[in-house]
């Protein structure tokens, strides 16, 4: 006499993806192809249509997240200087030398923002606020946001070297700008290996203002909403 065959068990289903997890991957979608199509089409070549396609989502789920297209362009720009702080502080306490940071500072910050993508991202808009005062205001507002989360961050991994004349923030106002300068004109450059030499001369030079703060080990502290 045979026992009756074991009662099978009902597999369950998969559970299904959370909402809140898709409407975060749509978001992440909509702005890093909002990024991309900036870099390559510039801030008109840049339409809602080709972003959406390039997100590889619907239209509806782009007014969802995102009601204009230029809170999707601000937002996107928000979100690139949010990744270069984060990238960046990832950068400089993985140095098991602090000695080096003022030169990784110099050569990470042209790594993570300057050199590809995302310059050319926020090159496009800030090249099309010139004619859009609304763009500008919303760009100079992000600015000053930026600003206060990376003045502390200065000051929590630099002081002013010995008889320096200019405060460490001045001098990393100052890096921003070289490091702008030589992107707008780095696709002419004939040689790549003149602008490494470029970045590492310019951090000698802050060198002579500028100390590394020793024994710091952790993040900056928070100072806005770009942490």
């Amino acid at each position: 006499m045979t026992s009756p065959p074991a009662p099978r068990i009902a597999e369950r289903p998969a559970p299904r993806r959370r909402q809140a997890d898709r409407s975060a991957d749509t978001r992440r979608r909509l702005l890093d192809a909002t990024v991309t199509c900036l870099a390559r089409h510039g801030y008109q070549g840049a339409t809602l249509a080709m972003i959406v396609a390039e997100a590889g989502v619907s239209r509806g789920a782009q007014v969802h997240h995102f009601g204009s297209r230029q809170q999707l362009m601000l937002e996107a720009a928000e979100d690139l200087f949010r990744q270069v702080y984060r990238d960046l502080g990832n950068v400089l306490l993985a140095l098991p030398d602090p000695g080096g940071r003022l030169k990784q500072t110099v050569t990470g910050a042209w790594d993570q923002l300057f050199s590809g993508e995302r310059f050319l991202a926020y090159q496009a808009l800030l090249t099309a606020s010139h004619q859009d005062t609304e763009l500008a205001a919303a760009l100079a507002t992000l600015l000053v946001r930026v600003r206060m989360q990376y003045e502390p961050a200065v000051d929590h991994y630099f002081a002013a070297a010995p008889g320096a004349v200019v405060k460490p923030r001045t001098v990393f106002v100052q890096l921003a700008c070289f490091l702008h300068g030589l992107a707008a004109q780095s696709h002419l450059a004939p040689d790549p290996a003149l602008l490494r030499y470029q970045l590492e001369a310019y951090a000698q030079l802050m060198g002579s203002q500028l100390r590394v703060r020793k024994n710091v080990s952790t993040r900056p502290p928070r100072a806005g909403p770009l942490a």
